[in-house]
C-alpha cells in the first residue's frame, strides 16, 4: 500500500468505526430505557388501589328531643385514654393483593393504645400478610378494618433505605429534633455503630445500604448509602419508625439480623418498663417466628 492508500484507509476505519462504537455503547442504555417505559405502563395500567380501611368508630351522645329551654352539654376534651382501641379488626379474611384464595380467616382482633401486641408463628404462617392487611395493601374478602386516625409507621422484613446518610435515613420527612434523635439512636443501640464511622451519622450508607450490614440496615432504617465501609444494620431502619413517632408502629420480624445481644437491648429500650416507646403510648404489633 502506498502512504496515500494507507492514510486514507485509516481515516475511512476512524471515519465508520466511532459511530459504531457510540451504538453499540448506547444500546444497553436503550433497552433500559425500554424496561423503565415498559414498568411505567404496567403501573399506569394496573387497577386502582382502593382503601378498605375505616376510622375507627367514635362515641356519640344518645339522641334526644330538645325543648327551647335545654340547655346543650357538651363533652369537653381531654386525655386519650390508653385503653382507647387503635385497630378493630372484625371477622376479616385477607387474600394477597393479586390472589383470590384467603391466607387469613376470621381475623378478630382491637388493639389498644400504648400496648406491645407479638405476632408469633413458623415461617409463611401470614405474619407479614395480616401486617400488609393492616397497611391495606392486602384484598379484604370479608369483615371491616378499622385504624384510628394518626401516622403508622412500618418496617419490613427487607431493610429499604435511600442514598443519602445515615442520619438523613433516620429522619426521613419529619423535622430534626436534636434531643429525640439522640434519644432513637440509644434505643436502636446505634451510638456505638455510629461512632466508628469516620464521618458519624454523615456516613453514607450508599445504594440500597451497600455500605451497612444486615443488622445495621433494620436499625437505621433497614440498609442505606455507601462511601467508605460501613457496617451497619437493620437498626436504621427501625430507627426511622421511632423518630417518625407514629402512633402505630408495625414491625415486621425485625430482630432476624441482629445478634441475640443487640436483640435483647434494642427490645429492652423500645419496649421494656420506661421504654421509649411505651412512655410515649404508642401501639406496636410486632411479628416474628423466634421469641426475643
Amino acid at each position: 500500500m502506498s502512504v496515500a492508500q494507507a492514510f486514507t484507509s485509516l481515516s475511512i476505519i476512524a471515519l465508520v468505526s466511532t459511530p459504531l462504537v457510540n451504538i453499540i455503547a448506547a444500546y444497553p442504555l436503550f433497552v433500559s430505557g425500554l424496561a423503565c417505559f415498559n414498568r411505567i405502563q404496567d403501573f399506569l395500567l394496573s387497577t386502582e388501589r382502593k382503601d378498605y380501611r375505616s376510622p375507627t368508630a367514635k362515641r356519640s351522645s344518645p339522641e334526644h328531643s330538645a325543648d327551647s329551654d335545654d340547655i346543650e352539654l357538651q363533652v369537653l376534651p381531654g386525655r386519650v385514654s390508653k385503653h382507647d382501641p387503635v385497630i378493630q379488626v372484625k371477622m376479616g379474611s385477607f387474600a394477597l393483593k393479586d390472589g383470590r384464595e384467603a391466607i387469613l380467616k376470621d381475623v378478630d382482633f382491637t388493639i389498644a393504645r400504648s400496648s406491645l401486641t407479638m405476632i408469633v408463628g413458623p415461617v409463611a404462617s401470614g405474619k407479614s400478610t395480616l401486617l400488609k392487611a393492616l397497611l391495606g395493601e392486602a384484598k379484604l374478602l370479608s369483615g371491616q378494618v378499622q385504624l384510628a386516625s394518626g401516622p403508622l409507621a412500618y418496617c419490613d422484613q427487607t431493610a429499604w433505605l435511600r442514598w443519602g446518610t445515615i442520619r438523613d435515613n433516620i429522619q426521613g420527612p419529619n423535622d430534626f429534633d436534636e434531643a429525640w434523635y439522640r434519644e432513637v439512636l440509644r434505643a436502636c443501640a446505634l451510638e456505638e455503630d455510629i461512632a466508628g464511622f469516620e464521618s458519624g451519622d454523615q456516613s453514607l450508607v450508599g445504594s440500597a445500604g451497600v455500605a451497612l450490614s444486615g443488622g445495621q440496615k433494620q436499625r437505621v432504617v433497614r440498609v442505606f448509602p455507601l462511601e467508605s465501609e460501613i457496617k451497619v444494620d437493620t437498626r436504621e431502619a427501625l430507627a426511622r419508625a421511632v423518630y417518625a413517632r407514629a402512633s402505630v408502629v408495625f414491625l415486621d420480624d425485625i430482630f432476624s439480623a441482629l445478634d441475640s445481644q443487640t436483640s435483647v437491648d434494642v427490645f429492652n429500650n423500645l419496649f421494656g418498663h420506661g421504654g421509649i416507646l411505651r412512655r410515649n403510648d404508642i401501639a406496636v404489633l410486632l411479628a416474628t417466628h423466634a421469641g426475643v
